[in-house]
């Protein structure tokens, strides 16, 4: 059932580019323009990495992970990661008030939630608790470390079995999902609309 997915593009890309910068992500004092710079491979890899993580955590394909950043360079390898395991991603607005966010996250039914660092986390667990719903089973944190979640290194480390990822490239197909889109709910309530590999 193999096909082109979004993961094989990236390393079509990877392949073509690879040591080539991908992503620039600011890191410490801005006025001296420093930077984490990942190249084409390195986006490869690492998100390769969160595929095989997830896969290990037990996510499956069709299952939605959902994604509460900022657009970030982790961002984007977070966002492959979950694709390249057969998951859909699911981007949540960070401009949504919090109460907002633990409605999105209920609706996405997700189980996997990555978020961008502890402060966000905390917030998140106030509202989903105030909501009294429930928070998914597996939170992944992009920057640095929280209680009761995993770091995004953590995750990395957790399945290096390249075999394993050839077996969930092989069962995905085209028409499969990969992307879960929420709208802002500028004209009434948020709708949900997936998009698939091949779109």
């Amino acid at each position: 059932m193999a096909g082109r997915n979004v993961f094989t593009v990236l390393e079509e890309t990877a392949r073509q580019h690879g040591d080539a910068a991908a992503l620039h992500q600011p890191s410490g004092d801005k006025a001296k323009r420093e930077y984490q710079t990942y190249s084409w491979n390195d986006w490869m890899r690492i998100s390769r990495e969160i595929a095989l993580g997830l896969h290990a955590l037990g996510l499956r394909k069709g299952e939605v992970a959902a994604i509460l950043s900022e657009t970030t360079a982790e961002f984007y390898l977070v966002d492959l990661g979950i694709m390249g395991a057969g998951g859909v991603a699911a981007a949540l607005y960070t401009a949504y008030p919090v109460a907002d966010l633990a409605r999105n996250i209920q609706q996405t039914e997700t189980s996997f939630l990555f978020v961008e660092d502890a402060k966000t986390l905390a917030a998140l667990r106030d509202a989903v608790a105030e909501c009294s719903g429930q928070m998914p089973a597996h939170l992944i944190v992009m920057r640095g470390d929280a209680p009761d979640a995993m770091s995004l290194e953590e995750l990395r480390r957790l399945q290096r079995d390249e075999s394993v990822f050839e077996r969930i490239q092989e069962d995905l197909s085209p028409e499969d999902s990969a992307i879960l889109y929420l709208t802002s709910g500028a004209t009434g309530e948020p709708k949900m609309g997936v998009t698939s590999h091949a779109a």
